[in-house]
């Protein structure tokens, strides 16, 4: 059902289910004391329904029974009776074996006696949040609740009064952050240094305070016991709720591009790339063409342990090369520990991204001039690419984007670990 307008999907919901033969529906809308919900699926029955509610997740969450209690007590309100709930969620354990068979896929729950101390309190809620709503903006400080269930939509709209400098960009701060806040501080140059116990804590208040970066020394004596030739290597990974290749799981990270620069002495630099945009499962030749690739003895140096997990993964796919992708995971060397550890700038306001410390160490490698600039991008341009009927030159088009990007990845780990050995 069609929720635009609202008024006319709770209009085409009643007179559906007026009729004795109506058929199960999808997105049912029903509204209650002005309270209104879209059921993801109701099955209608003799005099009473099913309701059926779909999640994304691997797992039943409480925050789910809630959502069910809500929905439980406004269609009853409208005048229904429900003869049973589930929860319907993802089976991770779930293999697709092809030819669409996705019997499996989902684990539906009986959730209606869960509800039940729920139900009573609904009311209690609805009145809470009418009240609120009548009420003028809260004041809540930001704290963790602010992610928790979901990320609240008006972060950016709280963090503004937080000031230049706010302690959010304090890393992992947790409850600290209403501490702090409850004391009155909300600008991190303003924090005693007695209140900060935590050593990353204080080194990136001490930097921002100073407005001076941090690089010791001791990273480029690190970096020196890197042999050569030194192989940057940087991934790029897909993963589907509902699987599309045989011997896949929902949610599993598939592995479908990859860039490497490859520095057989100081300085001197040759890129190898990988992209399967096919449509088929690129897993196997993924892995061909970096061991290939990789055929030398150097360290592989990698950005966060996102590449050990991705080869873990494909060791346990392909027993037959299982020994020498173990061998490229072996000689893995992450420079995020590393760089953590020895450097901090106050423009990286207290994170360690690739895409945040890179601005401080090469700013001529700006990825806004890319078409894909970040990891999310890169997955829905890849879709993109892999469905049926694209033309020849969006998927060239596409391609040369896709490249880009991840080429800009391994060249910004060159960039970082040139600046880091001074």
């Amino acid at each position: 059902i069609d929720r635009n307008p609202l008024s006319e999907a709770l209009r085409k919901t009643e007179e559906l289910l007026k009729n004795p033969d109506c058929p199960p529906l999808f997105e049912a809308t029903f509204e209650h004391e002005g309270v209104l919900v879209q059921a993801d699926i109701l099955i209608p029955g003799n005099e009473e329904v099913e309701i059926i509610e779909v999640k994304s997740s691997t797992k039943l969450k409480p925050t789910f029974l809630k959502d069910c209690a809500i929905q439980h007590w406004v269609i009853t309100g409208a005048g229904y009776r429900i003869s049973r709930m589930q929860l319907e969620h993802v089976d991770n354990q779930f293999v697709y074996e092809g030819n669409l068979n996705y019997d499996g896929l989902m684990k539906k729950v009986d959730v209606l006696e869960e509800i039940s101390p729920d139900l009573k309190q609904v009311p209690v809620w609805v009145e809470q949040f009418k009240a609120m709503l009548e009420n003028e903006e809260p004041e809540i400080k930001v704290g963790p609740h602010c992610n928790d269930p979901y990320s609240c939509s008006f972060k950016s709209h709280c963090y503004e009064s937080l000031g230049e400098w706010p302690i959010t960009d304090l890393p992992n701060l947790g409850k600290l952050a209403l501490e702090l806040q409850e004391e009155g501080h909300t600008d991190i140059r303003r924090i005693p240094e007695d209140r900060l116990s935590n050593s990353l804590h204080s080194r990136v208040h001490r930097v921002i305070s100073s407005q001076t970066p941090e690089l010791d020394p001791q990273a480029s004596v690190e970096l020196a016991k890197l042999s050569y030739p030194r192989n940057y290597l940087d991934f790029e990974t897909i993963s589907f709720a509902m699987p599309i290749w045989e011997g896949t799981r929902p949610f599993e990270q598939l592995p479908f591009q990859w860039s490497c620069h490859i520095e057989g002495s100081p300085g001197n630099f040759e890129h190898f790339e990988f992209l399967d945009t096919s449509g088929k499962p690129p897993m196997l030749d993924f892995a061909e063409k970096l061991i290939s690739s990789l055929d030398n003895d150097g360290p592989v140096i990698v950005y966060s342990s996102f590449e050990e997990v991705a080869l873990r993964s494909l060791c346990n796919r392909f027993p037959d090369i299982a020994e020498e992708l173990a061998r490229i995971q072996a000689r893995l060397f992450d420079l995020l520990p590393l760089t953590k550890k020895y450097y901090c700038h106050p423009e990286m306001r207290g994170s360690w991204s690739i895409k945040s410390v890179l601005p401080t160490v090469a700013p001529e490698l700006d990825y806004g001039d890319l078409e894909v600039q970040g990891g999310q991008a890169a997955q829905q341009k890849f879709l993109e690419l892999i469905t049926p009927g694209i033309s020849e030159n969006e998927l060239k088009q596409g391609r040369t984007s896709l490249l880009e990007y991840c080429k800009r990845d391994t060249l910004a780990m060159v960039k970082l670990a040139q600046f880091l050995a001074g």
